[in-house]
């Protein structure tokens, strides 16, 4: 199999995905030796062995984007493999939140936090942000011009002043063109950890920081149309995913709403 030219191709990619990418490939090409190239029974078997549903999406995902590297058709319906039930995106308080990022030991810190909380981006986005997609609109609200997945746009608008005249002295550090985070997807969650373990809240990652701020929006009343475009979601069902509560949450509200009968 040709994985490093693969890898080469798609470097464009973030590392987490390219690193589960290979990790899917090497794992295919031992399993398919002695042979050079994947044959289609072989993918088959390969995937049928996996029994975890959302690891076999993940795996079904890298080997047939190798496929289109290739150039071949991918030969399974989408039936023989279906995608996995999407699961409720996990979040924490905005109370927690605060926690976090008043914990930051210094700017640094203290902008990444609340920059994926406020803007509600990927780690991904975060790490191309640049002074030059930072907009002053004299007419509407001032925002950010979001680099998402495909390398497409979307304006973040920021309606809290405190938190836009943070980020605009934040940027002043650096040149227009260069990124204002410029460490690793690892070096941030470590950061985040770490804010965590200090602030007495429970571990989590960057991404859900983004989870917590559609919940937080949601709360306060935003519409799921419109915050179907602040997250850049394609999919409506993937933000109706934050509408889902689960059964201790209904619990909790029904025995409330029963006490005060």
């Amino acid at each position: 199999m040709d994985i490093d030219g693969f890898l080469t191709r798609y470097q464009g990619l973030s590392s987490l995905s390219l690193k589960a990418y290979e990790q899917t490939l090497r794992q295919l090409d031992r399993f398919i030796s002695p042979h050079e190239e994947p044959e289609d029974t072989d993918v088959r078997l390969f995937l049928q062995n996996i029994k975890n549903a959302s690891y076999l999406h993940r795996n079904k995902a890298a080997i047939r984007r190798y496929y289109t590297y290739t150039n071949r058709p991918w030969p399974f319906d989408r039936m023989e493999f279906p995608r996995p039930r999407k699961r409720v995106p996990k979040s924490i308080p905005r109370a927690d939140v605060e926690k976090i990022i008043n914990a930051a030991a210094d700017e640094h810190e203290y902008m990444t936090a609340k920059t994926l909380f406020m803007l509600g981006i990927r780690i991904a986005e975060l790490l191309v942000l640049t002074p030059e997609r930072l907009h002053d609109n004299e007419e509407s609200l001032p925002g950010v011009l979001v680099l998402g997945k495909r390398n497409k746009e979307r304006f973040v608008p920021v309606a809290d002043k405190t938190y836009w005249q943070e980020l605009k002295k934040y940027s002043k550090h650096f040149e227009r063109e260069e990124r204002m985070f410029p460490w690793t997807y690892e070096d941030y969650y470590e950061v985040l950890r770490q804010l965590c373990g200090i602030a007495g809240v429970k571990k989590i990652t960057p991404h859900q920081l983004r989870h917590s701020r559609a919940v937080d929006l949601l709360n306060k009343g935003m519409k799921v149309n419109e915050l179907q475009q602040f997250l850049g979601h394609e999919d409506p069902t993937t933000t109706m995913t934050y509408l889902r509560v689960d059964s201790a949450e209904v619990g909790a509200a029904l025995k409330k709403i029963e006490e005060a009968v």
